[in-house]
Parts: structure tokens; sequence; C-alpha cells
């Protein structure tokens, strides 16, 4: 029996200007007060932290009221969100408690690369009720992610303008991240092809939320290797938005992230839409072949 929506439906309106008027708050916040004064680190610290746990709650609330069949897919994504946010708390201890810069790699990649694996599987679930044609296009959607993944990582995460690259190690974690975020993208825009138009609305959150953190972790990692990265810059924006994107997917009040179960022909959009990280790549790949 799937779980009453009303509870939901109240006040989401309300919830998402809510968001956006944070997230427009905190770009104001460190627009106006960049840099890292102790001021401005336990801002971005405490705000980056709340938004992962408020990601991880929505997600956990929709879980203990979700059908079985879903409930793994949020419970995931619940984890996920966690992850991040221990990921946070020990990106903070560096910053807060030891008054050091925050290394990388670090203990806090552990969370955040697990938050990445959690929300693949997470998405994985959700397309447990595909058919057997269904199975073959996600077969051949990963080749076109693992192409993306290569152009992106290349052009963007390992190097550095100069042509630096950083130790062995930093760029596996590197490489990492953009994995997980490109998959979960792909995932995503998969998912959201196979949807009717009913219950697009949480996976069209879900792509936005994907969007912003393949945005803002190629910028980081094409930063941190420059070592032009300090935490305080516009850039932090982008992981508070994420998170909270997060959330207003597991609020949101129609539809679910399950794929439908019946094959159906493949509309244009069908076909074009997992290939969208490829076209994503493309403009990353160009930019850094110019002299």
């Amino acid at each position: 029996m799937e779980p009453k929506a009303s509870g939901r439906v109240i006040g989401y309106p309300q919830v998402a200007l809510a968001v956006a008027a944070a997230c427009a708050l905190f770009f104001a916040w460190l627009a106006i007060a960049p840099g890292s004064d102790p001021l401005n680190l336990v801002v971005n610290n405490t705000v980056q932290s709340l938004a992962a746990w408020i990601g991880a709650g929505a997600c956990a609330a929709v879980a203990l009221r979700a059908s079985r069949r879903r409930r793994s897919t949020w419970l995931l994504l619940a984890a996920s969100a966690a992850a991040f946010a221990l990921g946070q708390a020990a990106w903070s201890y560096y910053e807060l408690v030891a008054g050091s810069t925050t290394p990388f790699p670090s203990l806090a990649d552990i969370g955040f690369l697990a938050a990445r694996g959690l929300a693949v599987a997470a998405l994985m679930f959700a397309a447990v009720p595909m058919g057997p044609m269904s199975r073959i296009r996600c077969g051949l959607d990963a080749l076109m992610v693992a192409t993306s993944l290569l152009l992106v990582t290349w052009a963007t995460a390992v190097s550095s303008p100069s042509g630096e690259v950083g130790s062995m190690l930093s760029q596996v974690v590197a490489l990492g991240y953009s994995f997980g975020d490109i998959a979960v993208l792909s995932l995503a825009l998969t998912l959201l092809s196979q949807a009717p138009a009913a219950k697009r609305g949480p996976l069209l959150l879900l792509v936005a939320h994907s969007g912003v953190l393949v945005m803002t972790n190629t910028i980081y990692a094409h930063r941190l290797f420059s070592q032009q990265y300090a935490t305080g810059s516009l850039l932090d924006v982008g992981w508070m938005t994420a998170n909270l994107l997060l959330a207003l997917a597991a609020l949101h009040p129609g539809g679910d992230l399950s794929a439908d179960a019946d094959e159906r022909s493949m509309s244009s959009w069908d076909l074009r839409c997992p290939t969208c990280p490829c076209w994503l790549a493309s403009p990353w790949r160009g930019s850094s072949s110019s002299p």
C-alpha cells in the first residue's frame, strides 16, 4: 500500500521557496565575506553540515512511510546524504579544531566518495523493475558514461593549467568523484527517460542534484590541482544546493524514483536523455585542448 501523499503536499511550495532563499542568502554571505576568517569558516562548515543532514533526514522520513519496493532506494539515498555529512564533519575537524587546511585526499574524502557510491546503489535499486530491453539499454548507457567520464576527468580533474598533476592517490580520488557524479547523473537521466510525466518531478530534482554535483566537483578538482581553492569561495554554494535539492526530491508530492516495469517503445527523448553527460563533457574536453 502506497503512503498517503497529503502530508507532503501541504506546504511544499513554501519549502521550495525556503530552500531557494537559503541558497541565495548563503551565496550573498560568501560574496560579502569571502576568505578564510574564523567566522566565515564556522558559518560555511555549519551550513554545509546542516544541508547534508536535512537531505538525509528528508530521505529517511520518506523511506519510513514508503512501500517496500521504494524503501531501499530512499534508505540508500538517506545513507548517501549521511555519508556526505560525516565527510563534512571530518572536513570541519581539520578547519575548526585542528586549525589547518584540509588536505587532499583526507578522511573527509572517504565520506564524500561513499556518498556517491550509495547514491549509485540507490538508483540501481530504483531501476530493478526495468524489463530486458531496458537492461540492455542500461548496459549501452554505461559505455557512454565511461566515455564521458574519461573526457571530463582527463580534461579537468587530474591536470592543472600548468600541466602539473597531483599524486597517484589524489588522481584516483579525483577519478572516483567524477565516476560517482557522472554515474548518478546518467542513471537519473535514464530513469527520467523511462518515467511517465506524472512521476518525473522527483527525478527532475534528482537530475538537478546530480548535475550541480558534477559541475561543483569538477570545478573544485580543477581549482584544487591549480592551488586556487579555499574554503569560503562561491563554489561552496554548489554542495549546499545539491543536498537541499535531494531533500526537495524526497519531499516532492508526486511520483517516485522507480522505473516502469512495462516495456514500451523508445521515443527520441528516451534515446537522447542518457547521452547528456557526453554532451556536457565535450566543452571541457575542447577547453583543455585549446592553447
